[in-house]
């Protein structure tokens, strides 16, 4: 776990552990309640984060599709302000592991004061540390078990999973609803295909590892990130089909910016879907297409 534990080993804590994909609304929720518990009982607050998820060591058809870098995760729960932020390596072992036993160690690493989960927690080799049996373990360990309530907006409940349906079906502004911000891309910008530059636009490849989730594709308006800037972008997710090609890329024409930025980092925020992705009759009508993009996705960001 991480490297920091000890600093906070010989005081009492208040604790969450799970996967936090996406460090939405829902979790910072249940995080605001580790955070005041722990104040509260002048305890430490801490979140343990699972990684990879449980389901891709337990199933072997399962394809994770994250909503953020394990790196953009722990950033993310770090900048709550909870005292430790801990990161638990999932593995066949540990999916061996009973509940009972997993507990005990948590508990004696942490002083455990209080375990506080989701309405649906439950952990252990074959999820059989459910929340009756967590409570009766609790019993015996000296700490006490607390369920939050799940957050619901608009009448629906805030899940990664109900995010990960919305960003793939393009809804980044419902995405961003429940996130508490607009959905990002986190990666290096890398040598494309060129094609934008011959067609007059030239844009900025994005590449992202292949366990992050995408948004649909389609055309988005947005911002490019680089270093402490914030550029206006028009951005394209898609195969680029007009040219009969199958491999999906994730480019941004830059508004406001030219220059070379190969091998920079760059986070794309998006704000609003402008169109679906469709192929073209020819290179010129994907070119008026894109003009009228750009603008539209000025008049959005402007």
């Amino acid at each position: 776990m991480h490297d920091q534990l000890h600093v906070y080993m010989g005081r009492p804590t208040v604790l969450t552990i799970g996967v936090f994909d996406g460090v939405h609304l829902g979790h910072l929720h249940l995080l605001g309640q580790v955070r005041e518990r722990a104040l509260e009982l002048g305890c430490a607050s801490a979140v343990i984060t699972v990684h990879p998820h449980p389901q891709q060591v337990l199933s072997r058809g399962f394809k994770a599709a994250y909503l953020l870098s394990l790196e953009d995760r722990v950033e993310r729960l770090r900048d709550i302000g909870l005292d430790v932020v801990a990161v638990l390596d999932f593995n066949e072992a540990m999916a061996r592991t009973p509940a009972r036993e997993f507990i005990r160690q948590l508990s004696e690493t942490f002083r455990l004061a209080e375990l506080c989960t989701g309405p649906d927690f439950a952990l252990g080799r074959n999820r059989d540390g459910d929340l009756a049996s967590l409570r009766e373990l609790g019993g015996q360990l000296g700490f006490k078990v607390n369920t939050a309530s799940p957050l619901a907006l608009d009448g629906l409940t805030v899940s990664s999973t109900s995010i990960r349906r919305l960003l793939s079906e393009g809804d980044v502004k419902g995405a961003a609803a429940q996130l508490g911000r607009p959905p990002t891309l986190r990666g290096h910008v890398v040598p494309g295909s060129q094609r934008g530059r011959t067609l007059g636009m030239p844009t900025a490849n994005l590449g992202v590892s292949d366990d992050i989730l995408l948004p649909g594709t389609g055309i988005y308006a947005g911002y490019a990130h680089i270093g402490s800037a914030a550029h206006r972008a028009a951005i394209y997710i898609g195969s680029r089909p007009t040219f009969g090609e199958t491999t999906v890329v994730i480019e941004a024409f830059l508004l406001d910016f030219q220059g070379d930025i190969y091998g920079q980092v760059m986070t794309l925020e998006f704000c609003d879907r402008l169109r679906g992705d469709q192929r073209f009759p020819n290179a010129d009508a994907l070119v008026a297409q894109m003009q009228a993009d750009v603008a539209k996705a000025k008049e959005i960001l402007r």
